[in-house]
């Protein structure tokens, strides 16, 4: 919303046309640069952006030397009527840093700044393959203690014995995660810690940046959300982070062919609006290189692929898209030629589009309709993650839009509470107090100066405060109970709340949520907070 009125992102990922044919380090180096911003050269191309039906530019802010440039895009952006969704480095949950994306972003005048839409804290993020997930494996030992109590209960819950790393559990294989096997459990397992993991990264980064007024995203769409190719370095799921996102960013390189096959692209929206419990879907990133091979004729087919886009945007009610990208002429650190214009400054059909999405279509657009349809998924189903949700369910979601219904996405315990939802753990096992509900989900932070916790629901079902199904904050000394502190309120999916330490929260106790009321002793879930 804008004004109490609807807003509806017509983006362009932005470089200016300078950038085009520039060589691989002097690219690197960013327009943004002291030696390389030439404001007379953006003021142009900037109003070629308004003139194509733009109302907001993704832009890259790598480092606090490229602040007075960003100052003055800003200035010029205003002047356009063009808002800005502005990428921060330093904001990647699985390794932020958060004093250096403090001085980034104090660097620029964005405080309150009504220019600036967003700050995008994530670009196309990936855990990596085997390798490179290793750095997280003493996070996953500490996981698996936490929420089993130790290796050997995880391994008899699994029903699977996972390959050691000298003696210790690592990540699974990049194998594993391609194909069904025993090991499924397992990696539903593993793909929930990488959720917790990646959630409590960006609830750091968000409340970094809250203050100082704008929205926060990431675009999530490694690859292509959906595209198979990418499934051994684990793109990061539309649900990881999106209790603390203000919206959800997948991106379109998975989309492909005539109308009835990109149209199943619109699953991909449904399931952001699950993933974000309704939050707007904004598509960060879509387009088609040109290049090499550039002729008329790809052009033509260029501006097919965002008549395509648009209209999959249009159908499935997502709040709108950003193309990738605005100069044209060969990117030559990758070959490409994405540009909605010619080097010679002239509009490709897929401006032309634009502009028509932008003046015609989107105004009278229908944005989060109601779903009078459902597709009923299981996240664990595959241990290929949203890839396998999405190869399953994609061509079902085509058929009920043909059929004129309107698909929402849901799971067996969409819609349910603390006292009805499954008493499940993740991988399908029934709960025992000494795993992870599949259900039910928490994050935990103390606020040292008030003695209370503050508490996120990070799970499907509402916490209900009291009566059989009671949401309380267990607090456990040396393993044994000495407190449950009740919830004030009901505590709706991606709620927060707060509550207040009893004196038997002493220095060493251990504070986690619990379900209590359904099963002979509470079953403890989430996030473990251990007092200093």
């Amino acid at each position: 919303m804008m004004d109490g009125k609807p807003w509806r992102p017509v983006g362009i990922n932005f470089w200016p046309r300078s950038i085009a044919g520039q060589e691989p380090g002097r690219y690197s180096a960013s327009w943004l640069s002291p030696d390389q911003y030439d404001p007379e050269l953006v003021e142009r191309d900037l109003a070629t952006c308004e003139q194509i039906g733009a109302n907001v530019l993704s832009i890259q802010y790598g480092n606090a030397g490229e602040a007075p440039a960003i100052n003055d895009v800003l200035e010029r952006c205003a002047v356009h009527h063009l808002k800005v969704n502005l990428f921060v480095g330093n904001g990647h949950p699985l390794g932020h840093n958060l004093e250096a994306l403090r001085k980034l972003v104090d660097a620029v005048h964005v405080r309150n700044n009504s220019t600036l839409f967003a700050f995008d804290v994530a670009w196309e993020p990936q855990v990596g393959d085997h390798g490179e997930r290793m750095r997280l494996d003493g996070d996953w030992r500490t996981w698996i203690d936490e929420q089993y109590g130790g290796y050997a209960a995880a391994v008899q819950d699994w029903g699977f014995s996972p390959a050691l790393d000298a003696g210790r559990p690592t990540n699974p294989p990049d194998e594993q995660l391609q194909a069904s096997g025993p090991w499924n459990r397992y990696v539903a397992v593993y793909r929930r810690f990488l959720d917790d993991r990646i959630s409590r990264g960006y609830r750091e980064v968000v409340e970094l940046l809250r203050p100082f007024g704008a929205l926060v995203g990431a675009r999530s769409g490694y690859g292509g959300n959906g595209s198979t190719w990418v499934l051994a370095r684990i793109p990061f799921d539309l649900l990881s982070g999106a209790c603390h996102l203000d919206f959800i960013s997948p991106e379109g390189y998975a989309l492909r062919g005539d109308w009835p096959e990109f149209r199943t692209g619109g699953f991909t929206t449904a399931y952001g609006r699950w993933a974000g419990n309704g939050k707007p879907v904004f598509w960060a990133e879509f387009g088609e290189s040109v290049f090499p091979g550039t002729s008329p004729t790809r052009l033509v087919h260029q501006g097919q692929t965002y008549d395509l886009t648009y209209r999959m945007v249009l159908d499935s009610g997502a709040n709108g898209a950003s193309a990738w990208w605005f100069p044209g002429g060969v990117r030559t650190n990758e070959n490409s030629d994405y540009g909605l214009l010619n080097p010679d400054g002239t509009l490709r059909p897929a401006a032309q589009r634009m502009r028509k999405h932008s003046v015609e279509e989107l105004p009278v657009a229908r944005v989060a309709p109601v779903p009078n349809a459902w597709i009923s998924i299981d996240p664990e189903a595959s241990p290929r993650g949203y890839a396998g949700i999405y190869e399953e369910h994609r061509a079902g979601y085509a058929r009920l839009r043909e059929q004129g219904k309107i698909p929402g996405v849901r799971t067996a315990d969409t819609g349910t509470t603390s006292a009805n939802a499954r008493l499940l753990a993740v991988g399908g096992r029934p709960a025992d107090g000494h795993n992870p509900l599949r259900a039910l989900n928490a994050e935990l932070r103390l606020s040292e100066a008030s003695r209370s916790v503050e508490i996120w629901n990070t799970g499907e079902a509402a916490w209900m405060p009291a009566g059989q199904g009671a949401i309380v904050l267990l607090v456990t000394v040396a393993g044994g109970e000495v407190a449950r502190v009740p919830l004030p309120a009901q505590v709706s999916r991606y709620g927060r709340s707060r509550v207040e330490l009893p004196a038997a929260a002493v220095s060493g106790a251990s504070c986690r949520m619990a379900l209590v009321g359904r099963s002979a002793a509470p079953l403890p879930f989430g996030e473990v907070l251990r007092l200093p």
